[in-house]
């Protein structure tokens, strides 16, 4: 795979080529998106990718997802391979009380009782997702209310620009976008530090 965007052609073949499926369908007529959310389970997580991809176009086009859909969606998302928070956004953009109800269904797989709040936490490898997202509005400097100078995005910022915008409809932390965990590390921040200075502290500590 490039780290270059993907064009939706050019996701449409990879995802027939690296998966076999077969030639005569064409993802641009029939939407076979049951077809391609099995394959969320089977692949690797660098495929995983490409999937999540043609997933994305699909519902964009208005494809429809069915209860096998959600589920295969929420097999992947409780994995923990990459992708959450977008498998998230997919399932909750195509049918919100499908994907709470699959989302639910899988975790009570996992979790035969109740899950702590102590188990609402992300990976630095989902932090460095979010980052990456972000990374053009995250690095950009300008003046700050609440510092009274210039600078990048504060932790501040972030919560009122991104975070909140993002669970608001949902109910629910920003955390919950991903499978629950019991955190390595408790990481405590200063509502005025610069974000990308707190994203590379964790980074840094990850490493040592």
């Amino acid at each position: 795979m490039t780290d270059r965007p993907l064009s939706p052609t050019i996701l449409r073949e990879a995802l027939k080529r690296k998966a076999d499926v077969h030639a005569t369908v064409q993802l641009g007529q029939e939407e076979p998106i049951s077809l391609i959310c099995t394959l969320l389970a089977k692949r690797e997580a660098g495929f995983l990718q490409v999937v999540v991809g043609v997933i994305e176009d699909l519902v964009r086009r208005g494809a429809t997802m069915g209860e096998l859909d959600m589920k295969a969606l929420a097999s992947a998302w409780l994995a923990g391979r990459g992708c959450e928070q977008r498998l998230t956004a997919i399932g909750s953009a195509a049918n919100q009380e499908m994907w709470n109800r699959a989302r639910l269904e899988a975790l009570q797989g996992a979790w035969p009782s109740d899950i702590p709040h102590s188990h609402r936490a992300m990976t630095v490898r989902q932090l460095a997702e979010f980052y990456s997202r972000n990374r053009k509005w995250l690095e950009t400097e300008a003046y700050n209310e609440h510092l009274g100078r210039k600078a990048a995005p504060t932790m501040h910022d972030v919560v009122h620009k991104i975070l909140k915008p993002e669970t608001v409809h949902l109910h629910c932390s920003y955390a919950e976008f991903f499978p629950p965990r019991s955190p390595d590390s408790f990481v405590p921040h200063n509502w005025k530090t610069e974000f990308r200075f707190f994203f590379q502290t964790v980074v840094q500590h990850a490493k040592e």
